[in-house]
């Protein structure tokens, strides 16, 4: 029984073409058999043709689906890749934010200090204008005062 269905599977519409059956008496329409075997070998015909095609169909699938996992697998790696760069982008964003910061702070400060600095000069001039002020005020007060002595002297010399 095992060796009838090995042979069932090997068949092809040939062999049913070709097989051929003894006449007995009483036996079968050869006519009938005939037409039943031609119609079969068609039937096994359009089997073996679609099972061609669908063996193609996931032959076609199978070669699609690796396509799509390789170009996937690209996608995947490009996508990696990116992300990779952007952090790496990010960081040395961050690093230079940090570093422009520091240097601003630090230009603050100095300009800070500078700014107190000549605040300080400028107080100092100031406190030194006063300083010369009253000096020169005093010595106008003495030149006025002698001027005005001396010409009280004249008028007195002049009267006399």
């Amino acid at each position: 029984m095992e060796q009838h269905s090995r042979e069932a599977r090997r068949i092809t519409s040939e062999d049913i073409l070709r097989k051929s059956f003894p006449s007995r008496f009483r036996g079968v329409s050869r006519k009938k058999v005939l037409e039943f075997l031609d119609m079969t070998s068609l039937a096994l015909q359009n089997a073996l043709a679609e099972n061609m095609d669908l063996k193609e169909q996931l032959r076609s699938s199978a070669d699609t689906l690796k396509e799509r996992k390789e170009d996937s697998k690209s996608v995947i790696d490009e996508l990696s890749a990116s992300i990779q760069e952007a952090k790496h982008m990010r960081s040395e964003a961050l690093s230079r934010a940090i570093r422009i910061i520091a240097e601003a702070e630090e230009k603050v400060e100095r300009i800070t200090a500078n700014a107190q600095m000549e605040s300080i000069k400028v107080h100092e001039d100031i406190d030194q204008a006063r300083i010369l002020r009253l000096h020169f005020q005093k010595e106008l007060d003495m030149l006025v005062g002698n001027h005005l002595e001396m010409l009280e002297r004249v008028m007195a010399g002049k009267s006399e």
